[in-house]
């Protein structure tokens, strides 16, 4: 219960004459706040003040909303994972300069809250042909694709191809991510192998969790 302040006046005319009720009134504030601090506790009790422990530990209950505290059995929960595997039929092949999506790779995934989303793509079995390639990463059905890497531009044979974009800032919902992929030349050629484990993988983090683990 809030406590009213009997604000104090000097003389008669003040209207707060040195009384046992005014007195008491003042006892009484007094106990209750020694009554409030007696009932702090290191548990999570509604209503209460927080007091750590012998350990310096407190406990809270589960967070509910964005700002209340976390508690590390939920953090776990917040950050998510997710992985698709695609191992094709055949082989995918192109010289296109435009940019192929491999929709075998395609992963859709549900965020509960604006987070930052880091997607990494390993192409296990590739080659290419005199010219290098490059691979981005599109959100949805946004012509904003993520940034471009792109391989060497020797001949090579039978090697993987591992690729990572940072989405900031993702809002809540469903979204899609998919790989795309295109020649930079071409007269040359890419090949990803359909005896290869290809994989995706997607890793939800909260903005505000992790602009608190990044800053």
């Amino acid at each position: 219960m809030a406590y009213t302040r009997i604000n104090w006046q000097d003389g008669p005319q003040g209207g707060t004459p040195l009384s046992a009720a005014n007195l008491n009134h003042m006892d009484r504030g007094i106990a209750d706040a020694h009554a409030d601090l007696d009932s702090a506790t290191s548990a999570a009790t509604p209503n209460t003040i927080m007091r750590r422990d012998a350990s310096g530990r407190a406990k809270v209950s589960s967070p509910a909303a964005n700002d209340d505290i976390a508690r590390m059995d939920t953090i776990g929960t917040l950050v998510k994972t997710y992985h698709k595997v695609w191992i094709p039929s055949s082989h995918f092949q192109t010289n296109e300069t435009s940019y192929q999506p491999l929709t075998g790779l395609e992963l859709t995934i549900d965020i509960p809250r604006m987070s930052n989303v880091l997607v990494t793509v390993v192409l296990a079995k590739t080659s290419i042909n005199s010219y290098a390639y490059q691979c981005s990463l599109r959100m949805d059905d946004g012509s904003d694709v993520g940034v471009l890497a792109e391989t060497g531009g020797t001949p090579s044979q039978a090697i993987p191809m591992v690729f990572q974009w940072l989405f900031d800032n993702v809002p809540a919902g469903i979204h899609t991510f998919t790989p795309l992929i295109r020649s930079v030349n071409s007269s040359g050629g890419l090949t990803v192998y359909s005896e290869g484990t290809h994989t995706i993988s997607a890793v939800v983090t909260p903005a505000e969790l992790f602009d608190v683990i990044i800053p």
